[in-house]
């Protein structure tokens, strides 16, 4: 598991980040039947989750992304989908991937924050006075001086 950490992590930031925004259905193609299909003929297989229902945004952005990882990596990679909370709760999943048996999660940043406490800034409300503040504070010189964990 350890030589494919570098290669986990930043997809675990992407699926975190970006896949559960509005992803519309018609663009997740891949269906969880196919993706366990390909994955018998996979190089490395890892497995992701997260609590929502079939259909949920968090389920197209995932079968989204499994089809391109598989697509970009010509099926040498698969991700096989975990939905509805069979592998646990948001936190179950992340002492998961702490503990090596989960790769990859899509969770809530609030329970993050009892494992990191960094996140717990961004969940804080009125923290910053509208997006553009909150938009220059990520982007800026002092981008990275949230305190560290």
């Amino acid at each position: 598991m350890k030589k494919y950490a570098r290669f986990v992590l930043p997809l675990i930031a992407v699926a975190l980040l970006g896949l559960h925004s509005a992803v519309s259905a018609a663009s997740a193609s891949a269906t969880a039947q196919q993706i366990m299909e390909d994955a018998k003929n996979a190089d490395l297989v890892l497995k992701a989750g997260h609590v929502l229902q079939e259909g949920s945004h968090y389920d197209i952005g995932l079968l989204k992304f499994a089809e391109l990882v598989k697509n970009r990596t010509n099926g040498r990679i698969v991700i096989e989908a975990y939905r509805n909370g069979v592998l646990g709760q948001e936190r179950d999943m992340i002492e998961a991937m702490q503990l090596g048996t989960l790769d990859l999660a899509m969770v809530a940043t609030a329970p993050i924050g009892g494992f990191l406490p960094a996140m717990m800034l961004m969940d804080l409300p009125y923290l910053f006075r509208d997006k553009a503040r909150l938009r220059r504070r990520r982007r800026g010189s002092r981008a990275g001086t949230f305190p560290p964990a």
